[in-house]
């Protein structure tokens, strides 16, 4: 059987024949789901995991879901879409996985974690004689218990023969380990929780560069067919957020060195129970540019849940009670847990922020002015990564160190 398998540069797809119309042939049912009828057949359902072999080797589609397909007199076909392209796989287990290793190159910044070193010597008259490259592995960082998550600072190499370059740069991975196969998303939730703490200390989206899954039961092996060791598989998805360079240096709110592996697991609790919160706080930054009033209403959800939150904290609300705080109450509940406030006049920040988040929400309110929208959703977002800091660990002597530098501190003119 011949099939197609695409990366369509948004999505990764198999293309399926299928039998003539009314005879579906044996991958019809997979399919009839997607009919006028909605039939539902769960013995037709597409299977999770899908594996086959062409040229390149074998390959395990995991996720798999019908989405289209059609058919003339004579013949048909179908499509089928895959969460995770599993490269190098030789068994159908891959629905559950036993590890993840996931390069995003802002972690060599944001942890600080050196496995180069440069020695260089000078001569008398302080020009460079000769110099040595020291690549050692550190050793690992456990983060979290639950599926082992921890950092795994390595290194790289590339050469260049023709332009007779050598270059080495520190990685630092992520990676999760468990000894029984675990779901995929039971591994990839931490390491995405760890990607959200990067861009919430910068207030800039990062992705990653490669990511590689293991199978306990799928080693590395040789042509005679002995197993060698564990095989680290290179995945292919879009569910996981590509790497972008970036333009400029990310300047860090904090960095791991200023909050540590106590401030790392603080981060893991906080976004499980503030969940409204830094949801869509993360969300502005993958969503990319939209408009200013969508993310005032965004950031002051927000608001609203970050300080309903704290007020249950505190016993001030009851869980489930409608209308038991108001966003004023919010925002005075942020001020009062917020050590350090970035703002320059905090009771002037709660009332713009409310004045301006009422007037862009409800229709019968004055409609606030582009500049102010976005100056309120400027302030909102900073005031939540300030609290956040806080809350992490970090100094009150590196916050207000920070805060200049910080990509929201100046406020928006009109040019």
């Amino acid at each position: 059987m011949i099939v197609l398998l695409q990366d369509t540069g948004s999505a990764i797809e198999l293309t399926l024949p299928l039998g003539q119309f009314g005879r579906p042939g044996p991958y019809g049912p997979w399919f009839e789901s997607l009919g006028p009828a909605r039939v539902s057949n769960p013995a037709g359902r597409v299977p999770s995991v899908l594996l086959f072999e062409d040229v390149d080797g074998p390959i395990a589609l995991v996720g798999c879901t019908a989405k289209s397909h059609r058919y003339s007199l004579s013949t048909g076909q179908g499509r089928l879409r895959a969460d995770f392209a599993v490269l190098g796989a030789r068994n159908e287990k891959y629905a559950k996985i036993n590890g993840v290793r996931a390069s995003m190159p802002i972690l060599s910044a944001w942890t600080q974690l050196k496995s180069v070193q440069f020695d260089v010597s000078y001569d008398s008259r302080g020009r460079a004689e000769n110099a040595l490259i020291h690549l050692d592995s550190l050793e690992q960082i456990r983060l979290d218990r639950g599926v082992n998550l921890g950092l795994r600072p390595t290194w790289a190499t590339s050469t260049d023969e023709k332009a007779g370059s050598f270059t080495a740069h520190d990685v630092v991975q992520l990676m999760t380990a468990s000894k029984r196969p675990r779901a995929w998303q039971d591994h990839l939730d931490p390491i995405m929780a760890i990607r959200e703490l990067t861009m919430l200390s910068a207030w800039h989206p990062f992705g990653f560069t490669e990511v590689r899954v293991n199978r306990g039961d799928d080693p590395e092996k040789v042509l005679s067919g002995d197993a060698i060791g564990d095989k680290w598989a290179s995945v292919a998805s879009y569910r996981l957020p590509e790497h972008n360079s970036w333009g400029k240096d990310p300047r860090f709110l904090f960095s791991f060195p200023d909050i540590g592996v106590a401030g790392v697991r603080r981060w893991l609790r906080i976004r499980k129970t503030f969940t409204r919160t830094f949801g869509p706080l993360v969300s502005l930054l993958d969503q990319g540019n939209s408009y200013a009033e969508t993310k005032l209403l965004q950031s002051g959800l927000a608001i609203e849940a970050l300080g309903h939150q704290l007020l249950l904290e505190k016993g001030k609300v009851k869980e489930g009670k409608r209308n038991s705080a108001s966003y004023w109450d919010a925002t005075e509940a942020i001020l009062e847990d917020t050590p350090f406030k970035p703002v320059q006049d905090p009771s002037e920040w709660k009332t713009r922020s409310a004045v301006t988040y009422r007037g862009v929400k409800h229709a019968d309110n004055e409609k606030p002015e582009q500049l102010d929208i976005l100056n309120a959703h400027r302030e909102n977002v900073l005031m939540m990564r300030f609290w956040l800091a806080s809350r992490l660990g970090t100094s009150r002597a590196v916050l207000e160190a920070r805060l200049q530098l910080d990509p929201l501190y100046p406020p928006y003119e009109l040019a």
